[in-house]
């Protein structure tokens, strides 16, 4: 890959996936999850049964909620934290690509935060939130001590997070829950997105914002989906793998034909703000969606981010780095909330 000043991201990551050996699957669970993250950029790790149970549930009620027309769909979007501060990226809620893809984006509230999500899968949405969370932090500890790196720069960088398992305040469309201090509105969130398929019509293999890309979070969760699109850069091979296609074809060569038995993989894999763990082994992994042809697709995504606090990144961030800073001040307990629970 070549660098040209003036390109565009799309610049790279064009390449076709290389086709893998039919032990690949077999040969790469056999790896530690750590071991998977340092040496490749990403791992697949099990899903246990009631997180699966709680992400089957949230993703039909996401579904119907797609299906519901334009306008009620859009009263749920938060554009910004002031109405007289123009930003391009909204913080909260529904929001529409063109004819690309629809997306739901949505954060996580403690006491006293008025963050709206439809009834109908706020609280699947945050107890799923919550779950993919205490994945990421988990790998991710595991990772900072096998490399003999501190604790305290996860501290330092997430959200500081409390009670394991939480409690859950649940009213009309608001949840807030003490997994996070009272006022404090997260960083990271669970990003839900429905891929219409008609900007893939034409057969065009990569689709403008879909392309070859890093996350700009610490570590991103994608749970298998059901139609198998995303491609990823192995660090360790050299080369793009297709990998939920190869996971769907790995289950079904097993005999394993159920048809959402793919939802017992997630896959892992870091983002920019990995460089902030100081690890020069650890790299943002490349990934993307490609071959969707024409079909439709739902993803449910897990941005695991740095604290706007720490790592500011769009206009938004800016108020809500704030908003943080003066909620963790004001706590009393806050001095008390760690990262890793």
């Amino acid at each position: 890959m070549e660098f040209k000043i003036g390109e565009q991201p799309r610049w790279a990551g064009t390449e076709e996936c290389e086709d893998v050996p039919a032990s690949f699957m077999t040969d790469l669970l056999s790896e530690t999850v750590v071991e998977q993250l340092i040496t490749r950029g990403y791992a697949v790790v099990k899903v246990t049964a009631p997180v699966q149970s709680l992400y089957g549930d949230f993703l039909e009620s996401f579904e119907k909620f797609m299906e519901q027309r334009e306008a009620e769909k859009t009263s749920y979007a938060m554009v910004q934290f002031e109405k007289d501060k123009h930003s391009p990226n909204q913080y909260h809620g529904y929001s529409l690509v063109g004819n690309l893809k629809e997306q739901y984006m949505l954060r996580l509230g403690g006491a006293g935060t008025s963050l709206t999500a439809p009834a109908s899968f706020v609280e699947e949405a945050s107890r799923l939130y919550v779950e993919m969370d205490q994945l990421c932090r988990k790998y991710e500890a595991e990772v900072v001590r096998s490399l003999g790196g501190p604790k305290q720069v996860l501290d330092q960088l997430l959200d500081p997070v409390g009670a394991y398992p939480p409690r859950y305040d649940i009213g009309d469309s608001i949840v807030t829950t003490d997994y996070l201090i009272p006022g404090y509105i997260s960083s990271s969130l669970l990003d839900c997105f429905h891929y219409r398929g008609e900007a893939d019509k034409d057969n065009v293999r990569f689709t403008s914002n879909h392309a070859s890309h890093t996350d700009s979070g610490l570590l991103t969760c994608v749970v298998v989906t059901d139609s198998p699109a995303l491609e990823i850069y192995d660090a360790k091979l050299g080369y793009w793998i297709a990998l939920e296609r190869v996971i769907h074809r790995h289950l079904y060569a097993g005999g394993d034909r159920y048809p959402s038995s793919h939802r017992q993989y997630a896959t892992i894999f870091w983002g920019d703000s990995v460089a902030a763990l100081n690890q020069p082994t650890l790299r943002p992994t490349l990934h993307r969606v490609a071959g969707q042809r024409g079909q439709e697709r739902y993803s449910v995504v897990f941005k695991q981010r740095a604290r706007c606090s720490a790592a500011p990144r769009y206009q938004e961030d800016y108020i809500l780095a704030q908003i943080q800073l003066d909620v963790q001040q004001e706590s009393e307990a806050a001095s008390g909330w760690c990262v890793v629970a």
